[in-house]
């Protein structure tokens, strides 16, 4: 079962869309294309602690995003602000550069 508003997938015995209250219709599901994304890197951040900070700041604009630490923070799950040359990188899609950087820019100058 499909909304035909929203294309949401139900399982079978459910009638209405609970976000859109349109009945469903009896279809197969949607084959939607996947968009491609480039991801770019940021600059990098000093810690986790300062890449999860601007990462919440990016999802509050709607800017996807991921973080990738360097060895000795992934290996270890050392999450300091300042281990001695620890770097993180935090990854945009690439149509999101521009803002993502300026936000970058305003949280750590």
């Amino acid at each position: 079962m499909v909304c035909p508003n929203c294309h949401a997938e139900y399982l079978e015995g459910i009638e209405v869309c609970a976000d859109c209250k349109v009945s469903l219709v009896d279809t197969e599901p949607l084959e939607l294309p996947l968009q491609e994304i480039i991801w770019v890197k940021l600059r990098s951040v000093p810690g986790q602690i300062y890449a999860e900070m601007v990462a919440e700041v990016l999802q509050s604009k709607n800017i996807p995003n991921y973080i990738k630490s360097d060895w000795a923070g992934s290996a270890f799950g050392i999450t300091a602000v300042n281990l001695a040359g620890s770097n993180v990188t935090i990854y945009v899609p690439e149509k999101h550069k521009k803002e993502a950087d300026e936000i970058l820019s305003e949280i750590l100058g």
